[in-house]
């Protein structure tokens, strides 16, 4: 477990790639961890990577909106007991409900008028990760992940991308452990000493990969 940080952070949104960095301040040491997601074919629409080890992130208000039959983010993280506030931001009604028998959670917020609001909590263990969508628009979803952990990184794929980049910064000295997400792909660990590689298969094809590594 990594200590001695202040648990809040600010989220900032890279333009060209759909990345989000949740950057902490600065430790006394610190180091980055950077990496590229790379696609031949399959791409997800999202992509998760955090260090498993911390968990000093707390409770907070995760905000996703709904606009054009879409989610913004498309993957949202909060730390189990969050808030999740769904901001319906257009002028048609929405439908917000998710079904995993797997994580045993199901909920069906009802009609969402243009310009209310509903709120549901993070009640899925830690480290998991629920899928959410809309049954007025069946094709919308929103990925929501249950994580105390303060250095992540989530990515948005658009559509036709093959690559994406992500960095987290300030990330204690002498971590080496990172975890890997997408909706394909289940959580695996990556010990990154300094460097790994995860490659993504699909009956027994490699269709994608991520490089990771972590610089001092």
């Amino acid at each position: 477990m990594f200590t001695g940080l202040p648990s809040f952070r600010s989220v900032a949104r890279c333009p060209a790639g759909g990345l989000l960095l949740l950057a902490l301040p600065v430790a006394a040491t610190a180091a980055t961890v950077e990496g590229t997601f790379t696609f031949t074919k399959l791409t997800p629409s999202v992509a998760l990577v955090y260090l498993p080890e911390d968990t000093g992130a707390l409770p907070q208000e995760v905000a996703i909106s709904h606009k054009n039959k879409a989610f913004t983010p498309r993957l949202a993280v909060g730390a189990p007991g969050s808030a999740v506030l769904f901001r319906n931001e257009d002028t048609a009604q929405y439908n917000i409900f998710a079904e995993d028998k797997e994580l045993k959670i199901s909920f069906d917020a009802g009609i969402s008028e243009p310009g209310s609001s509903v709120e549901q909590k993070v009640t899925w263990p830690e480290g998991t990760v629920l899928r959410c969508g809309c049954k007025v628009h069946p094709a919308m979803e929103v990925y929501i992940a249950a994580l105390r952990s303060r250095f992540v990184a989530t990515v948005e794929f658009a559509p036709g991308q093959k690559t994406a980049s992500f960095s987290i910064p300030d990330v204690p000295t002498g971590a080496t452990l990172v975890r890997v997400w997408t909706p394909r792909q289940p959580a695996t660990d990556l010990k990154a000493t300094p460097s790994a590689i995860l490659d993504f298969t699909h009956k027994g094809a490699t269709y994608g990969s991520v490089a990771v590594t972590i610089k001092p």
